[in-house]
């Protein structure tokens, strides 16, 4: 009866953990085929980074349902493989450093448009980059040493590089939603009242996004290193991957009208950068053509020494 236990808590989470991944990556695959319809205009930059993301949860999904045909299919009723593990679990901690890493970089990129040169955030930028880095390495390092190592039973000779890995992810998600919020914030206290409510938006995503982030993570990391003989760790690591790309998608994507409740318009600001020119008080800027409200290049006029300061969405060509 112990033994069945056992086996339950391993194999249990192993299937949810699976079920769990590839829900997620059906939500992924419509927030891509949304991003595609949508955002065509799009920086180059931008929808590379899309497709090199989506590439690799596709990549992760395979290896994990790999993973998953051996354990539950052709290993079934065979002990052995639940006690040594196949190739395919060991590149999962290097995939999830790379598409967790992957979107932490776009948002320290999005800290630092934001902050407009400001060089107190500069050292947020670096920190995220450091610490971002810092759980890349740790992640790959888990997944070389998995590898070397194919007994799932002594996962916890890893507990420290796995709390490296999870700490350091968990840490830059927080600073990444604690700036981003923070300048935000000051943004809509600067007195732009008819960009307030996409400012509101951007706001509220960005704490949804990055509290589920961190949230995941510390609990991933705590269910780790309190696995003991189970292992329900496996429920949020084998889709936590999956949980930085559709936050990713829903950053980018919550620019549609479809997230706003607008009828009409194309795609609209969510990263604002600032941009100063020469202008009169005369100089009347025409918007472009089907851009609304919400979509607009220029939102808002306002004039400080015979400037004209420009908020404006840089994600567009």
């Amino acid at each position: 009866m112990d033994n069945n236990k056992a086996i339950v808590e391993i194999t249990g989470a192993m299937l949810l953990g699976h079920l769990f991944n590839w829900c997620l990556f059906g939500v992924l695959c419509i927030q891509v085929y949304i991003y595609c319809i949508s955002f065509s205009r799009d920086r180059l930059a931008i929808k590379v980074l899309v497709y090199i993301v989506f590439a690799f949860d596709i990549l992760q999904t395979a290896f994990t349902t790999h993973y998953a045909w051996y354990v539950l299919a052709s290993g079934w009723g065979n002990p052995s493989t639940l006690v040594f593990t196949t190739w395919s679990l060991a590149t999962i901690p290097p995939l999830t450093g790379i598409i967790s890493s992957m979107g932490q970089i776009f948002f320290a990129w999005r800290i630092w448009v934001l902050s407009v040169g400001n060089k107190h955030f500069l050292a947020v930028v670096f920190v995220v980059v450091l610490s971002s880095a810092g759980s890349l390495a740790a992640a790959i390092y888990c997944g070389i040493a998995s590898i070397r190592n194919h007994q799932l039973n002594t996962a916890s000779t890893l507990d420290k590089e796995v709390t490296a890995w999870m700490s350091l992810s968990a840490a830059c998600d927080l600073i990444i939603t604690v700036a981003l919020v923070f300048q935000l914030v000051a943004k809509q206290n600067e007195g732009f009242t008819s960009v307030n409510h996409v400012l509101h938006r951007a706001i509220r995503m960005t704490i949804e996004t990055g509290a589920a982030t961190t949230i995941l993570v510390f609990v991933e990391l705590v269910l780790y290193l309190n696995a003991g003989t189970a292992s329900w760790y496996f429920i949020l690591g084998l889709s936590i991957g999956k949980v930085y790309s559709n936050a990713l998608l829903a950053n980018l994507n919550s620019r549609s009208k479809d997230f706003n409740h607008s009828s009409h318009g194309l795609s609209g600001v969510h990263v604002w950068e600032v941009r100063t020119r020469e202008t009169s008080t005369n100089d009347v800027l025409p918007l472009e053509h089907g851009h609304n409200e919400d979509n607009i290049e220029l939102n808002e006029r306002r004039f400080m020494s015979n400037k004209h300061t420009i908020f404006t969405e840089d994600l567009e060509q």
